[in-house]
């Protein structure tokens, strides 16, 4: 019956491929099992027809798994084409889509205008080319609300289509259905032929029985998040919290810390291999075909945005060792699932990268996590963790992630087996379509009486969302959960608010036992912008055990800023000399200096008395640092600056400023451009979308 079914779709494939170009013809072969949600293979026709039998087989584990699952064949011109047959298939009351896979040759948007719906990328649309300052995304897929106008498609790259996000589109990224790719690998006589090894890989795992995820490696490389030791055993414990483990669990939980191990490379690609494996999660800095491991003792070098890219510049920044793409070749990974949480890693724009070259590696991995642009340190990962303890697939526990940036690669229907007992009768925080009665009941009785962190932070998450009456007395109670992922989902929620309660709370996130909770304390603080928070912030410079939550509350009383700030830099740096490590001196005079002399002297009257391009230059820097001693100026700037280009930066710069305690101030300096007569058009869009952001909050709470 297989055969049969792959012969008639080759047949039917071949016979209409000359009026595939046409972008009109598009083969859909129904899910053969009954169901209320489907999955999608959405597969280009050239693929489907070098791979046919593979792409039948794949579909038949994944309705094994009581999946049903479409096959949708074309030979795709645009990225419009998908996305509105996967809409079609979303809409539908029966066999609703909830996520697809792309294969092969599929249409790749690069979005621009886009910046504030990722962690960390803030490149300069004006100075640099669109491929540089464009985001490879597939939220153009998975997130139907998403607003997008069509500019171009590249010439060079017939494959990438350049978008920008529209004014009016929406702020925050809430994906509708999970999505992941699996690209053709490089070369050209081969990439079939590895594809369908990829694919013999991809069904052997998945017809073999669920396994438990109870063996994890987390790797971090050089200068990550400060090279605080406390942030890692934190999140180490983290973990352990929230995937349940106890002394009665039978577990591998490893971590491997540059600073630690002699030989940090050769032991993360030994443990990549280690029989059993289930997660391998790396943290580090690199780019699209490299991770940096390891350097030389001395000056550190990277930054959150580094984007190095070849073997002379790792010779030039002292780095001792990196892992390449030769390093995989001979290494046979143990692990289903890899996360890398590295810059650069997925960029699936490219020929090839990292990603990709983790994927086709010989051994078990089928789903890969990574990034197409440079990523936040401080991003959260364990939040969600716990859900990959319950039998959640990978898709849906992605689809909790709005960067951009963020891709899956491989199979998103992978998940690991469900613990026997004490199974949540709803898969929260997922199933939440019908927010009614009996489901809040459900989450109330969850959080109040669940064993499980992860099940007590769930149901949390869908109270808030669900806006229970008996909300507040529950963020009350989750604050004083004894687990770290539950405190942290309180928090993550507040902070979403933004709300005076959040304010008055946030000096106690300082006394946090949790260092991640620390950590963001220290940064809401700075984005905030509240001098009275800066006696709290020089008590966890004196005090905190991390280097990183150290950072952060250096950054947040640099941001704050004004007299008080000088201050408290005057005093750190003459009565806390015994703190130095080599760097703290180092960073905290760097502050003083930004705060004292930079931006009152060289960065602000800029603002005001430059060129109209130096004024634009200056602005754009209060995108990604958010001063709030640049404030006057910029509003001086939009409400006074005779050129509408300085306007709009202006408008745009203030966009950025979302957890500013008196952003009320910010809204009416917008709303009284809005309102002036002869605003130009360009503005108008700038103000209304820094107005919106103002108004619903970043993307997401952590990531301001």
């Amino acid at each position: 019956m297989l055969r049969c079914v792959l012969t008639i779709l080759s047949i039917l494939i071949l016979s209409f491929h000359p009026l595939l170009a046409d972008a009109h013809s598009i083969i859909v072969e129904p899910p053969s099992i009954p169901g209320n949600n489907s999955f999608a293979i959405i597969i280009d026709s050239t693929t489907f027809v070098n791979l046919g039998e593979s792409i039948l087989q794949y579909r038949k584990a994944i309705e094994n798994d009581r999946l049903p699952t479409y096959i949708i064949i074309a030979n795709w011109q645009r990225p419009e084409q998908i996305r509105d047959i996967i809409s079609e298939y979303y809409k539908q009351k029966w066999h609703q889509l909830e996520g697809f896979v792309l294969v092969g040759d599929i249409p790749i948007v690069m979005l621009k205008d886009a910046q504030h719906l990722t962690s960390a990328f803030r490149i300069d649309q004006d100075q640099h080319p669109d491929p540089d300052i464009s985001v490879p995304t597939d939220r153009y897929y998975d997130d139907l609300d998403l607003r997008c106008e069509f500019l171009y498609q590249d010439s060079s790259h017939a494959n990438h289509f350049y978008y920008r996000l529209l004014p009016a589109s929406p702020v925050a990224v809430r994906k509708d259905l999970y999505s992941a790719r699996i690209s053709l690998p490089n070369g050209t006589a081969s990439r079939y032929a590895r594809l369908k090894y990829l694919f013999k890989k991809i069904i052997r795992i998945k017809t073999s029985p669920a396994e438990r995820l109870d063996n994890l490696v987390s790797a971090y490389g050089f200068n990550y998040i400060s090279n605080s030791y406390a942030a890692i055993v934190d999140e180490h414990l983290a973990i352990y919290q929230a995937l349940e483990f106890d002394n009665s669990t039978k577990y591998t939980l490893e971590t491997i810390f540059h600073r630690v191990h002699p030989n940090p490379k050769q032991r993360i690609l030994h443990r990549l291999a280690m029989p059993g494996l289930d997660l391998f999660i790396l943290h580090s800095h690199g780019n699209e075909k490299t991770q940096f491991i390891q350097k030389n003792h001395g000056q550190e070098i990277c930054n959150d945005t580094l984007t190095c890219s070849d073997d002379e510049l790792i010779r030039q920044k002292n780095i001792d060792s990196a892992i390449t793409s030769g390093d995989l070749e001979s290494v046979k990974i143990a692990a289903p699932v890899v996360v890398l949480d590295v810059c650069y890693n997925g960029a699936f724009q490219k020929d090839s990268s990292l990603a990709v070259d983790y994927l086709y590696t010989k051994g078990s991995t089928v789903a890969l996590l990574a990034n197409t642009v440079n990523v936040r340190q401080d991003i959260n990962f364990v939040e969600h963790i716990g859900a990959l303890n319950y039998g959640v697939r990978l898709g849906k526990w992605h689809q909790l992630d709005p960067h951009i940036e963020s891709h899956l690669f491989g199979d998103p229907t992978f998940h690991f087996a469900a613990p026997v007992s004490e199974k949540p009768k709803h898969d929260l925080p997922f199933e939440l379509s019908n927010r009614n009665r009996e489901i809040t009941k459900d989450c109330e009785s969850v959080f109040l009486r669940s064993q499980s962190p992860y099940q007590r932070a769930s149901a949390l998450d869908a109270l808030f969302t669900a806006k229970s009456d008996r909300r507040d007395s529950f963020i009350k109670k989750a604050l004083e959960d004894p687990a770290h992922i539950v405190r942290l989902k309180a928090w993550l929620l507040l902070a979403s608010e933004r709300s005076p309660e959040f304010v008055k709370k946030l000096p106690s996130a300082l006394e946090d036992p949790y260092e991640l909770i620390r950590r963001y304390g220290a940064i809401w603080m700075g984005e905030t912008g509240s001098t009275a928070y800066i006696t709290h912030l020089v008590r966890a410079v004196a005090e905190d055990p991390s280097e990183r939550v150290v950072f952060n509350a250096l950054i947040a009383i640099k941001l704050i800023g004004g007299q008080e700030a000088i201050n408290a830099f005057k005093w750190i740096l003459t009565r806390i000399n015994d703190l130095d490590d080599g760097q703290f001196l180092q960073q905290a005079r760097a502050n003083l200096f930004a705060v004292y002399s930079w931006m009152p002297g060289d960065v602000l009257p800029q603002i005001t008395q430059g060129t109209s391009e130096n004024k634009i230059q200056c602005i754009k820097l209060f995108r990604g640092n958010h001063h709030i001693m640049a404030l006057p100026a910029l509003i001086f700037a939009l409400g006074n600056d005779p050129d509408a280009q300085v306007q709009a930066a202006a408008a745009e710069a203030l966009g950025w400023y979302s957890f500013y305690e008196r952003r009320t101030l910010l809204i009416e300096a917008l709303d009284k451009k809005l309102n002036q007569p002869g605003t130009a058009e360009s503005v108008v869009d700038a103000l209304s979308l820094a107005r919106r952001r103002l108004l619903s909050g970043s993307n997401k709470s952590n990531t301001p």
